[in-house]
C-alpha cells in the first residue's frame, strides 16, 4: 500500500499510515477506511453517497464491513446530482437522528459537497436559512473518497448546492476534507463519457488556475504538475489502465488543490448556463469553453490598462502554452481544440439570438473578476458564438 501526504510543494512517501494525510492506494479502500475509523475511534460514521453507487458492489461491501463492526452505520443517498437545499436539510436530519460521529464520502463532487454542506451547517441554527449564516468552527471530522478523476472536489474548502433554484457557493477553510482516499480501483467501472469530461474539467481548472489573478507560486505549481500527469496518463486513462486511473486521481487532485487557491474564471463561470441548456456533464462544458476564452482574451489583450500586466500575462500564458507542449499560446488553443473534437463530445448548436442572451446575462459577474482580462457582454457573445457554432458531432 502506497501512502501519500501532500505538502506545498510535492507529495512525499510515508513509512506508515499517517492519519494526517492524503491515501493513495490500489484496491482495498475499505481495508484503509476501517483503519482510518479504528484510529479515530469512530462510533457512529455516516457514508453519504448517491443512490446509484449504493447499489454497486463495491460500496454494498464496504457496509457489510462496517456493519461486521460494533459500530452503528448510517447511510443517506437521497440527494440529486445537483444537490439541492432541502437534501441537505435532510441530510442533516438523519446525521442528528442518528447521532452520527463522522462523515464518510463516497462518489464524485455531488456526494463530497453534501458531505461538506452536512459540515457546514449542522451545527448552526434552524432558525434561519443555514446559507444566511457563517459557517462555525466544528469537531466534525470528513473523509473524502472519490469514485471519479475530475473535479477535485476532496481538495477544496467550498461546495455548491442548489437553495430555491439558485445555485449557492459556500466556502470556508473547515470545509476541506479531512481526510482523502484515493483508490485507482473505484474508477474500473467509470463510464467513457464521464472519464472524458472529467479529465477535460481537471485540465481546464488547471488551465484556469494558472492564469488566474489569485495564483500564487504555490498554486501554479499544483496545476503544472496535474498538466504533467494528464497528458501523460490521458490515453491509458481513456482505455481504463490501471496505473493512469491512479495518476488521473492524482492529476485532479493536484488541480483541485490549486483551484482551491485561486478559484476558478470565465471558462468556469461561463460553462454553467450550457450544462443547464444542454445537458451535458460540467466538464464538458468548461472543455468547450477553454480555448474560445483563451483565445478572446488574446485579442483583446488591450483591454488591460497596465502595461505591465499585460506583459507578465503575455509570459504566464506561454508558460501554459509550453506546459502543453508548445511555443506559442495560439498552437495550445488549436490543440486543445482538436483534442476536444477527438475525444467526439457533442457540440450543441446555438438556435437564435435570444437563446445567446440567455446565456450572456446568465454568467456570474463574481466569477469573471477572477479572470486576467476584463470580459463584458461584448465577449461573452464573442465566445459563446465559437462555443456553439463550431459545427458538431457525437458522443
Amino acid at each position: 500500500m502506497k501512502l501519500w501526504q501532500w505538502s506545498t510543494d510535492e507529495g512525499t512517501d510515508n513509512a506508515s499510515m499517517n492519519i494526517l494525510g492524503k491515501v493513495s492506494i490500489n484496491g482495498a479502500f475499505s481495508t484503509t477506511l476501517l483503519k482510518i475509523l479504528d484510529q479515530l475511534s469512530v462510533q457512529r460514521p455516516m457514508i453519504i453517497c448517491d443512490a446509484t453507487l449504493r447499489s454497486q458492489q463495491v460500496v454494498q461491501r464496504l457496509i457489510r464491513h462496517i456493519e461486521h463492526t460494533p459500530r452503528k452505520l448510517t447511510v443517506f443517498s437521497d440527494f440529486s446530482a445537483n444537490p439541492k437545499y432541502n437534501e441537505v436539510l435532510q441530510g442533516i436530519a438523519w446525521f442528528k437522528n442518528q447521532q452520527c460521529d463522522f462523515l464518510v464520502s463516497i462518489g464524485g463532487g455531488s456526494s463530497i459537497d453534501v458531505a461538506k454542506c452536512i459540515k457546514a451547517f449542522h451545527n448552526l441554527s434552524p432558525a434561519k436559512p443555514y446559507v444566511e449564516q457563517p459557517i462555525l468552527p466544528s469537531e466534525l471530522k470528513h473523509l473524502a473518497i472519490p469514485t471519479t478523476a475530475g473535479t477535485g472536489s476532496e481538495a477544496t474548502h467550498f461546495a455548491v448546492l442548489y437553495y430555491q433554484e439558485t445555485k449557492y457557493s459556500i466556502a470556508d477553510q473547515s470545509l476541506r476534507p479531512d481526510y482523502v482516499i484515493l483508490d485507482a480501483q473505484l474508477l474500473r467501472t467509470l463510464p467513457e463519457y464521464q472519464r472524458k469530461a472529467g479529465m477535460l474539467d481537471a485540465l481546464c481548472q488547471s488551465i484556469e488556475s494558472y492564469w488566474a489573478l489569485k495564483a500564487t507560486n504555490t498554486s501554479r505549481r499544483y496545476a503544472s504538475k496535474a498538466i504533467e500527469l494528464i497528458l501523460n496518463a490521458h490515453q491509458g486513462f481513456l482505455m481504463n489502465q490501471n496505473k493512469a486511473n491512479q495518476a488521473m486521481l492524482q492529476a485532479a487532485d493536484y488541480a483541485g488543490m490549486a483551484i482551491d487557491i485561486t478559484t476558478t474564471t470565465a471558462a468556469h463561470a461561463m460553462s454553467y448556463q450550457l450544462t443547464a441548456n444542454y445537458h451535458i456533464a460540467h466538464g464538458h462544458a468548461v472543455g468547450l469553453c477553454l480555448p474560445a476564452v483563451w483565445r478572446e482574451m488574446l485579442v483583446h489583450m488591450n483591454l488591460i490598462e497596465d502595461p505591465q500586466q499585460r506583459q507578465a500575462l503575455s509570459q504566464v500564458f506561454d508558460e501554459i502554452a509550453y506546459l502543453l507542449g508548445f511555443q506559442e499560446p495560439m498552437q495550445a488553443i488549436d490543440w486543445l481544440n482538436h483534442f476536444i473534437d477527438d475525444l467526439q463530445l457533442l457540440r450543441p448548436q446555438l438556435k437564435n439570438t435570444a437563446e445567446l442572451e440567455t446565456l450572456v446575462s446568465a454568467v456570474n459577474v463574481q466569477r469573471l473578476k477572477n479572470n486576467p482580462v476584463p470580459l463584458h457582454a461584448e465577449q461573452l457573445r464573442e465566445i459563446y458564438g465559437q462555443v456553439l457554432n463550431q459545427g458538431s458531432s457525437t458522443r
